[in-house]
């Protein structure tokens, strides 16, 4: 979703609801979605709002199919992964959306090359026991990078962070069937040219 499209929707939805979920603020855009602040019953998340254009390109099914994946992590705790509140169409608005625990502050991409060496081992153990929590319950994420990764200020502790493109380690998904998806900067060339092995090991590449 492009800035000019956010900042609309933005300006759409201030003030309002999604899902029961009252808008505080516009955060920020991706490619797929708008995320805004909200909060319901004292509990502030970030809410995503995915994009309409995506509907219209990959049908709708497909999109709410992805909603239902990260669903899947309703009431599944990990320090290193981000919660997962609630999701689904909303009945007013029509918009799809997914809500998730808000994390405040810089991610991992705000501080490349500004990392102590005596916390790198274990801002990559941190982020490997996430990828693993996803992988025992056969899920995996397919974006791990700096900055999906959030990071506290003293540098020890991390949350792997959009869970937007997550899927199943059958290889059952929704979006964008087998092609490629995700960023080619941090995605090995077995997995730009869908060559890895269709297995577990296969799917830690992702």
């Amino acid at each position: 979703m492009d800035k000019i499209r956010a900042s609309k929707l933005a300006g759409k939805l201030n003030g309002k609801s999604v899902g029961g979920w009252k808008i505080i603020k516009f955060i920020d855009n991706g490619a797929s979605a708008a995320v805004f602040k909200a909060e319901k019953d004292g509990i502030e998340v970030a809410l995503k709002i995915i994009d309409p254009e995506l509907e219209e390109k990959y049908g709708a099914e497909n999109q709410e199919g992805r909603i239902e994946l990260e669903k899947k992590l309703i009431g599944k705790k990990h320090p290193n992964l981000v919660r997962i509140y609630d999701g689904g169409r909303c009945a007013v608005t029509k918009y799809l959306y997914i809500t998730m625990e808000f994390l405040p502050g810089k991610n991992l991409n705000d501080y490349v090359g500004k990392i102590p060496k005596d916390k790198i081992r274990s801002i990559i153990a941190q982020v490997a026991e996430a990828a693993k929590f996803l992988e025992d319950l056969e899920l995996y994420h397919r974006d791990i990078k700096p900055a999906n990764i959030h990071i506290t200020d003293d540098f020890n502790k991390v949350v792997l962070m959009d869970l937007g493109i997550l899927r199943h380690i059958s290889g059952s998904g929704h979006g964008t069937g087998d092609q490629f998806i995700g960023s080619t900067k941090y995605s090995p060339p077995e997995f730009i040219y869908g060559e890895e092995e269709k297995n577990t090991e296969g799917w830690r590449a992702k």
